[in-house]
């Protein structure tokens, strides 16, 4: 991840279920709690961004949605695996 010119990569994700939300430590010690909610609308996927510019959706029901895993991909990632 890149801020400001810095290169920032993360350390820690933590999963917390019951609040619905991902904590994402990084290497200069910033944290973040991402709502599942958040990441929902703000998914790469195509069916929230659309196949072109200014095609981005509102996404039904994401008030409901909730995390139920991460799972490593590769070396370097991981999914997020939602439900609803």
């Amino acid at each position: 991840m890149s801020a400001g010119g810095t290169t920032r990569w993360p350390v820690e994700l933590r999963l917390k279920k019951a609040e619905k939300l991902l904590e994402v430590a990084f290497d200069d010690g910033s944290r973040f709690r991402l709502p599942a909610e958040y990441l929902r609308v703000e998914s790469p996927s195509a069916e929230v961004q659309g196949h072109g510019p200014g095609q981005k959706t509102l996404v039904a029901g994401r008030a409901r949605v909730g995390i139920i895993g991460l799972e490593p991909v590769e070396c370097r990632s991981s999914k997020v695996m939602r439900t609803a």
